[in-house]
């Protein structure tokens, strides 16, 4: 690991903490889940955000939307991205709903 390197302790701490910052901004906060996710073809850490829906139309609008993820043998070098996806999947769903 380099000195710059963010690590993935670190990363998922600090997107937890953006997640709940997001979530006390907003009437409809996202709910935002770091998952990991073994033994598939999207295996690796998966960020996952849904707002709860209201309606069955809100909830059709949500899929294959909110979801990201960072296959295992890429986490380390990615490991700085993690923040920007929760930032990006709860924008996604956001603006679905």
């Amino acid at each position: 690991m380099t000195r710059d390197a963010t690590s993935v302790g670190a990363a998922i701490a600090a997107a937890l903490e953006r997640a709940e910052e997001l979530r006390s901004l907003s009437d409809r906060p996202a709910r935002v889940r770091i998952m990991t996710i073994f033994g598939n073809d999207r295996s690796g850490l998966t960020i996952n955000a849904r707002i709860a829906a209201r309606t069955p139309a809100e909830h059709r609008v949500q899929e294959g939307l909110g979801t990201r993820c960072i296959p295992w043998d890429e986490l380390d070098a990615r490991a700085g991205e993690i923040v920007g996806l929760v930032d990006e999947v709860v924008g996604e769903v956001t603006l679905a709903v």
